[in-house]
């Protein structure tokens, strides 16, 4: 901090102002006393209490309105200010995904924050307890949906470092936004019926996810209201291995499954892969949708798709709520964990 290396007088001003504003003896959006006022008070010079106010403003305590004074910042926005947060994210995001939800977290801490960006590798068993070092960090955006989450958050949890868990549902142990909500899989569902594919074939993932669960619940209860031939199959956690693949491709020549509702973007473009090697026409004689919306057009393209259909959300939203719910714990440590949720929307591409 630098008020510790003020002179004496400024220090006084500054903590004593400081600590009025952190027990809430200044309300949040109040002005403080004047400038006059305040050198009375504490009987040192005006100059010197403009000093001290100033470093307040510089910390983040303070915001100095032309012709009226100072006014006291949320005390959430002043304790994250310049506070370092690392934003640890599954490799399977595209990198423009990463910089909106990184300018998300930025704006929803209402304060300065220094973004480390993380990518951790798919196969994170690269990545070792012993090499994770938060040490620098105020606080940490996971962001993942893969299998490894459980054990990256609790290499986290024994680093005692404030945490939102973003996508993966941590069973009330840590703050969690889920961008999952009621009606998501059937934005899908409804979509392919439009596109007149009528044998629906979900790949859900052997996870224990309860956002892959409720995907999987609301896909079997649409069978019975909608007018469409639906099944499901569970893969193993590491994705469509070659014998899955070969099963689903040989359903698809033998037109049993005209459309593939995927319960990740990462499965689908798997399933997008096989299927070009097998020289089946996507979507003419598949259509293939992902949930997510974070496939990269770069890395679909390959596979002769621009933009892959998927259930998605606004990165840059689910951000902010996440950088709000930071900031929230970081003020208050001893808060319950949250849930909280963000509306998906459907993003048709040329998949289906």
């Amino acid at each position: 901090m630098i008020g510790r290396m003020m002179p004496g007088k400024r220090r006084i001003v500054y903590e004593a102002v400081k600590g009025d504003i952190l027990r809430g003896a200044i309300a949040p959006g109040s002005l403080l006393l004047g400038e006059n006022s305040l050198a009375e008070n504490f009987g040192v010079s005006r100059v010197t209490v403009r000093l001290s106010l100033a470093q307040l403003e510089s910390d983040g305590y303070l915001s100095r309105l032309p012709r009226k004074g100072w006014k006291v910042r949320s005390i959430a926005a002043s304790r994250i200010c310049q506070k370092t947060v690392s934003a640890f994210v599954s490799s399977g995001i595209s990198r423009g995904a990463v910089e909106e939800l990184c300018d998300g977290i930025r704006e929803g801490f209402g304060g300065g924050a220094t973004i480390l960006k993380n990518l951790i590798p798919q196969q994170s068993n690269l990545l070792s307890s012993e090499g994770l070092d938060l040490s620098r960090c105020d606080a940490v955006a996971y962001l993942s949906g893969t299998g490894i989450a459980p054990r990256h958050l609790e290499m986290i949890r024994r680093q005692n470092v404030p945490c939102v868990s973003i996508f993966f549902d941590a069973r009330a142990e840590y703050d969690c936004i889920c961008p999952d909500n009621p009606g998501a899989t059937r934005k899908l569902v409804e979509h392919m019926l439009e596109k007149g594919r009528r044998r629906i074939l979900m790949i859900e993932c052997a996870l224990n996810d309860p956002s892959f669960e409720m995907r999987a619940r609301e896909f079997k209860s649409l069978r019975e209201s909608l007018d469409f031939c639906g099944d499901s199959v569970k893969i193993p956690i590491n994705f469509v291995g070659n014998d899955e693949a070969s099963r689903i491709i040989a359903a698809i020549r033998r037109k049993k499954i005209d459309a593939l509702i995927c319960v990740t973007d990462n499965i689908a473009k798997f399933m997008l892969l096989h299927l070009l090697k097998a020289g089946i026409d996507v979507p003419k004689k598949v259509a293939v949708a992902g949930f997510g919306n974070d496939a990269d057009p770069m890395e679909t393209a390959l596979y002769g798709i621009k933009r892959m259909t998927s259930i998605g959300y606004r990165h840059r939203q689910l951000g902010i709520v996440a950088g709000k719910a930071i900031a929230t714990r970081i003020a208050s440590p001893e808060m319950p964990p949250v849930k909280a949720t963000v509306e998906t929307e459907l993003i048709a591409g040329d998949s289906t």
